[in-house]
């Protein structure tokens, strides 16, 4: 197992034991961005992992972890039950498994007596790198200060030594295995008891150790300098270092004076812990409602966007409205135009007419009056004497008249 804290090298160890033998299985989490080469990290295990946080009320990125009272738990008898299942699954299909997840430093006392009931030979490799870089890569990650990222260095180093004095392990420089890689493998080898081949080394080497991966390295005593740091923090570091470098043993008295430590620290821990987790939650809700007004707004830009493109078609069929109304009224007016020309024509034609009607019924009167004188003088010359005097001759004329008309 590689227990150590996130950002320490875990995967790049993890890598170098898989040059040694070591399976970490066919269910790894796929490389990302912040980790390219690849985290060699169960997604099984670690699902079930952020379960048991959640569990908690809590997450991996909160400082002042403690799952002593999930343990005993109903919901934390059922994630060891399921725990158990996944560790069957995976120790049946691999004689040497490898695990590996940063959050198991702080989980230990849910896995280890599961692993400790199935009699499985456990060794630990503790990644031990310098909590300045840690703190420095997880601000650029993750935008940790560098208080937080130091807390959560010392915790999860605490646990992880804690687990593994009392087991088969070895503790690896981060910086000096990458200015050692084969003099670092080959310690780790005979540590574990692991093969090492040449061969497989350089398939690591060349495909997954980089050295433009590491964008800080300080020196051991920027630590004591620093603000953020507190003695408890340094004596680990130095202690972490030391047996990296073989050049420290275990003792009961190390390990007691660290618990002591630890044990001081921890409610400051557990207090700054529940403080973050509040600012966390207090984000979150910011970042929620800040997520909330911006669907809002989406949703406002779309309707302004919707109106507008109504407007513009408003826009578009009153302008072709106007156009024809317009072209309508040209047409009326030429229309129009002519209308009134023919009434023109029409008035001076009637003007004509008038004149021509008024000259017929002038003589029209003229003949009336004469056809009156007419009338007058032939009634005074039926009327006259003469005019009945000479009847007898008039119907004579006429009798010789028809008799003259007559063939002899």
């Amino acid at each position: 197992m590689t227990l150590g804290m996130h950002r320490s090298g875990t995967s790049l160890l993890s890598a170098a034991l898989e040059c040694l033998g070591v399976d970490f299985g066919e269910h790894l989490i796929a490389p990302r961005p912040d980790n390219p080469r690849g985290f060699w990290e169960d997604s099984a295990i670690v699902e079930l992992n952020e379960q048991v946080f959640a569990a908690q009320g809590s997450s991996s990125s909160c400082v002042g972890v403690d799952g002593a009272g999930l343990l005993g738990s109903e919901a934390g008898k059922v994630l060891q039950r399921r725990m158990g299942l996944l560790l069957d699954q995976r120790l049946a299909c691999h004689d040497l498994f490898g695990i590996k997840d940063p959050r198991l430093p702080r989980l230990m006392d849910f896995w280890m007596p599961l692993l400790d009931a199935r009699r499985v030979n456990v060794a630990l490799v503790v990644p031990v790198r310098h909590p300045l870089s840690v703190a420095a890569s997880l601000q650029a990650r993750d935008g940790f200060s560098t208080a937080k990222s130091l807390m959560l260095w010392y915790e999860h180093m605490y646990r992880a030594l804690r687990f593994a004095v009392t087991r088969r392990m070895v503790v690896v420089d981060y910086d000096l295995f990458m200015a050692q890689p084969r003099e670092s493998l080959l310690r780790i080898a005979d540590r574990l008891g692991l093969p090492f081949s040449e061969a497989s080394f350089q398939c690591f080497s060349v495909g997954i150790l980089d050295r433009s991966l590491r964008h800080t390295c300080f020196d051991a005593s920027l630590l004591q300098e620093h603000a953020d740091a507190f003695p408890a923090l340094v004596e680990l570091h130095d202690l972490l270092c030391g047996l990296a470098r073989d050049a420290e043993q275990v003792c009961a008295r190390r390990i007691e004076a660290m618990e002591r430590q630890f044990a001081d620290v921890w409610p400051l821990l557990r207090h700054f812990g529940q403080m973050d987790q509040e600012s966390w939650r207090t984000a979150q809700w910011y970042l929620s409602d800040h997520k909330r007004l911006v669907a809002r707004e989406a949703e406002l830009v779309g309707w302004i966007s919707r109106l507008e493109s109504t407007v513009q078609a408003g826009e578009t069929a009153h302008r072709q409205a106007a156009a024809w109304f317009e072209a309508q009224e040209q047409a009326y007016l030429v229309r129009l135009q002519a209308v009134e020309r023919e009434r023109d024509a029409l008035l001076v034609s009637m003007k004509g007419l008038r004149g021509a009607l008024a000259s017929s019924e002038a003589t029209q009167s003229g003949l009336r009056a004469e056809l009156s004188a007419t009338l007058e003088r032939l009634e005074s010359i039926l009327s006259s004497r003469s005019w009945r005097a000479t009847e007898p001759l008039r119907r004579c004329a006429e009798w010789v008249g028809r008799i003259g008309t007559k063939p002899i």
